[in-house]
């Protein structure tokens, strides 16, 4: 079951006298709520976890937090904590950075002439 429409369905499409205990419709309910918001993410993630969400070490995440924009706050411990909300704001930043064209420059340098030092050198001499 994915959503609640098909929770729904299942139930209207049930036999009369048909009976589920607390536990199931709760089970069901919580499948329905992970599916719905994205993903299981209902609490702040430590470095690890985000790591393992993109397949990661902990430092890069840390690098991530210090140089790239992830927002995330320590916690009484001193661990970084990445909350579900920080966490997609930096997707979405980062989706919106690939998909920017690139700045081309327009400026060309002028040529080099690589013999120049030659003639320097034939002056001095």
């Amino acid at each position: 079951m994915k959503t609640l429409a098909d929770l729904t369905a299942w139930l209207e499409a049930a036999p009369e006298g048909t009976t589920l205990s607390a536990q199931a419709v709760l089970e069901l309910l919580r499948e329905i709520a992970a599916s719905e918001s994205g993903g299981p993410i209902g609490r702040d993630l430590t470095l690890a976890e985000v790591g393992e969400l993109y397949n990661r070490r902990p430092n890069t995440v840390r690098d991530w937090i210090k140089s790239k924009g992830l927002r995330a706050y320590l916690d009484a411990t001193g661990q970084y904590r990445v909350t579900p909300a920080a966490l997609e704001e930096w997707q979405e930043a980062q989706r919106k950075a690939k998909a920017a064209p690139k700045k081309k420059t327009t400026e060309t340098a002028a040529p080099v002439d690589l013999g120049a030092w030659r003639q320097v050198r034939r002056k001095a001499g």
